[in-house]
C-alpha cells in the first residue's frame, strides 16, 4: 500500500509540474512577494531558508503537490551543488513557491515573461524510486532566484539505473594475514602481509586494510591492487589494535571468512606525579611533591626524571627541600624497582643523594612505593640523616 502511495504522490506530482492540473501563467515580475525577504541571495541564504523556514517551504510542497520531495530537499541541500543559471524569457519553470500576505502560495506552469532574464542559483535534487521492477533516479532541477529566494522546480530528469543481472556465481576468494611485529612502541611500524591469499578460479583484484584503534575508531585503511599485497604502517595509537584484510578476485567476489589480527601498541613516555611522606630521624617529616616523566627503554626497563618540592611537616632541624631525581627502574611485572641520584637542596645543605625505591601497580596508573634516599656522604651517620618514606604515584 505504501509503495502504491508513493507512486500516486510522485504521478500526482509529475502531473502538475507538467501543466495538467493548472493552466500556464505568465510572470514578468520578481520581489514582489518573496519567499525570503533578499535583493542579493548568497549561497549561505539557502540553507537559512531552509532551516530558518522549515514549515514554509514543507507547506510550500504540500501546495506543489510533491510533499515527499521535501525530505528529500532537506537533506540533500546541505551538500548540494550549487551553482547559478540564467532564466531567459520564454522559459518554463513547473511550479514557483512564493509566499502574499504571510501565507505560502504555489503558481504551477509558469513562464518567464519579463523583459530581461534572471539569475537565479541553481542545483539538483535527487530521488531514486521503484517502478516495474526497474529502479529509477529522477533528478528534480531547482532555481531560486537572487532577488527573491523563492524556490522553483525547473523540471525533471529521469535516468534508469536499474543495476544488470548478477554475474554467475564464483567461489570467493580466501584470506591470508599475516601481521607482524605482533607488539610494538606507539610510532613503530608494522608489516601487513596477505600476500598469501588465492583465489580457486582466478586472481586476487585487490585486498583492503582496515585498521581500527581501541574504541572501534577507524583509524585507516588502504587499497592494494597489485601484489604482493604486503602494506607497512606507522601505528601512533596506543592499545589493542585490530587488523581486517578483505580480499577480491577478479569477478569482484569478496572473501566470506574473517580475516582478522591484532597488535599490542605500547606507550613509552608517561608524565608522573608522586606524593609522598618523607621521615629524617635528626628530625624532620618531609612532604616531597614532584612531577616528572618515564621513558621506557622497553617492557622491563625505563629512566624516571622527577623534580619537585618537600615542605617540611613536622620537626625543626631542617627547612623546606627542593628536589631533583633520576632513577633507572626495572618492571617484572606490576611490581617495580628504581635505584639512582638526585639532589636534595635545603638551606642548611645540599645533598647528592643515592635514591633506592620500589613499589606496585595497584590500579591502572596508580602505584604505592617506599623510599630511600641518602647522601653519598653520610653513609656513616645514615641513622640520623637518612631519609625514608612512602607514598603513592598517579601515571598519566
Amino acid at each position: 500500500m505504501r509503495k502504491r502511495g508513493t507512486v500516486l504522490i510522485l504521478i500526482s506530482c509529475f502531473l502538475l509540474a507538467s501543466g495538467f492540473l493548472a493552466a500556464a501563467e505568465e510572470v514578468n515580475q520578481l520581489g514582489l512577494h518573496p519567499f525570503y525577504k533578499s535583493r542579493d541571495l548568497k549561497k549561505d541564504d539557502l540553507l537559512k531558508i531552509a532551516n530558518e523556514k522549515a514549515e514554509e517551504v514543507k507547506a510550500g510542497f504540500e501546495k506543489a503537490g510533491c510533499p515527499e520531495l521535501y525530505e528529500q530537499f532537506m537533506e540533500q541541500l546541505k551538500a548540494a551543488e550549487i551553482g547559478t543559471a540564467e532564466v531567459n524569457p520564454g522559459d518554463p519553470i513547473q511550479w514557483m513557491m512564493f509566499k502574499k500576505a504571510k501565507q505560502v502560495e504555489v503558481k504551477t506552469d509558469v513562464v518567464w515573461t519579463g523583459k530581461k532574464p534572471f539569475t537565479a542559483y541553481h542545483f539538483v535534487i535527487s530521488q531514486k524510486t521503484e517502478e516495474d521492477g526497474k529502479i529509477l533516479k529522477k533528478d528534480y532541477e531547482f532555481l531560486v532566484p537572487k532577488v527573491c529566494g523563492n524556490i522553483s522546480l525547473k523540471g525533471m530528469k529521469t535516468e534508469d539505473i536499474t543495476p544488470p543481472p548478477p554475474p554467475p556465481k564464483n567461489e570467493p576468494p580466501t584470506c591470508d594475514l599475516k601481521v607482524s611485529p605482533q607488539e610494538i612502541w606507539a610510532g613503530q611500524t608494522v608489516t601487513l602481509d596477505a600476500s598469501g591469499s588465492n583465489d580457486p578460479e582466478g586472481q586476487i583484484a585487490s585486498v583492503e586494510f582496515t585498521i581500527t584503534g581501541p574504541k572501534g575508531i577507524i583509524l585507516e585503511e588502504k587499497k592494494l591492487t597489485a601484489p604482493p599485497y604486503i602494506y607497512t604502517v606507522k601505528i601512533k595509537k596506543v592499545g589493542t589494535i585490530k587488523i581486517k584484510a578483505v580480499v577480491t578476485d577478479a569477478k569482484g567476489t569478496k572473501s566470506s571468512e574473517e580475516c582478522e589480527a591484532e597488535v599490542n601498541v605500547l606507550q613509552r613516555g608517561f608524565i608522573i606525579g608522586d606524593l609522598a611522606v618523607l621521615y629524617q630521624k635528626d628530625p624532620a617529616w618531609f612532604l616531597p611533591i614532584r612531577i616528572g616523566y618515564m621513558y621506557k627503554f622497553s617492557k622491563s626497563f625505563g629512566l624516571i626524571a622527577l623534580a619537585g618540592v618537600a615542605p617540611v611537616i613536622s620537626g625543626d632541624d631542617d627547612t623546606t627541600a627542593f628536589i631533583g631525581d633520576l632513577t633507572l627502574t626495572y618492571w617484572p611485572s606490576k611490581f617495580f624497582l628504581g635505584a639512582g641520584t638526585g639532589i636534595f637542596h635545603t638551606s642548611n645543605k645540599t645533598r647528592f643523594d643515592l635514591i633506592v625505591n620500589t613499589g606496585y601497580e595497584v590500579m591502572p596508573h596508580v602505584s604505592l612505593f617506599i623510599e630511600g634516599r641518602v647522601a653519598f656522604d653520610e653513609f656513616d651517620v645514615i641513622s640520623d640523616f637518612g631519609r625514608f618514606g612512602i607514598g603513592f604515584r598517579l601515571k598519566y
